[in-house]
């Protein structure tokens, strides 16, 4: 603490630092209108825990046609597209301090070990990292 280069170590310290970096998570919209009614309902409600034969019943579609939907017009099955979904939603829910328990919860996670496996694999951090706390 006494150390007369210490000053100077911080602020080269601090220029270097860089904050960490906000991933933009592009979410691919189906065109098709009964893809499209899921999509922006998952958009406005990524905790909505309905599974893919629900929401083909909801838009009066076969399981397999919307999964054919969200295959060829996002390029991911509909599991991985509602994942990354959940994952952008999460991430300012992480950045204004929501606990990442509470986060997991509010997008769908009923496990946070679940909800830490998927947002490391779609961010490659873990959601602690975007805690005010940790950064």
């Amino acid at each position: 603490p006494d150390d007369l280069t210490r000053p100077a170590a911080e602020a080269l310290m601090f220029q270097l630092l860089s904050p960490l970096p906000a991933h933009h998570i592009h979410i691919t919209m189906p065109a098709d209108p009964r893809a499209r009614q899921v999509a922006e309902q998952l958009i406005a409600h990524p905790d909505d825990q309905r599974e893919l034969t629900a929401w083909a019943d909801h838009v009066h579609a076969s399981t397999r046609t919307l999964s054919r939907l969200f295959r060829a017009e996002t390029g991911l099955s509909f599991i991985t597209w509602r994942t990354q979904v959940r994952i952008r939603a999460a991430i300012p829910m992480l950045g204004s301090g929501t606990p990442v328990n509470a986060t997991a919860r509010a997008v769908g996670y009923r496990k946070p070990s679940s909800f830490i496996a998927a947002f490391q694999r779609v961010t490659g951090r873990t959601p602690g990292m975007y805690l005010p706390s940790m950064r």
